[in-house]
């Protein structure tokens, strides 16, 4: 039963993250060359925020490992996956919009 639940965390895992991930990829990587146009207290912020919302994610994909099948918890690492992107998109629509 052990070993179904943690297929069935996996599963969920999975599900849920797999949206962001090649976005996550490509704005990690982008954002050298964006960091590099913001003001560096801008870069600051946002860098902080990211920080926060990825020990969240963490702390969400504990929980989740343990209790898969949990909707709130689901909910709440749809969220912030969310904002990590539009924290992100936020950062580069900045840099684009200024040039």
């Amino acid at each position: 039963i052990r070993r179904q639940e943690t297929e069935v965390a996996l599963r969920s895992l999975q599900q849920i993250e797999s949206p962001y991930l090649a976005a996550r990829a490509v704005y990690q990587k982008q954002w050298p060359v964006i960091r590099a146009q913001l003001d560096p207290a801008t870069a600051a912020v946002i860098e902080r925020n990211l920080l926060i919302i990825h020990r969240a994610n963490a702390e969400l994909i504990n929980e989740l490992r343990k209790r898969p099948r949990n909707p709130a918890l689901q909910r709440l690492l749809q969220q912030t996956l969310a904002q990590e992107m539009d924290l992100y998109q936020r950062a580069m629509d900045t840099v684009y919009q200024s040039t």
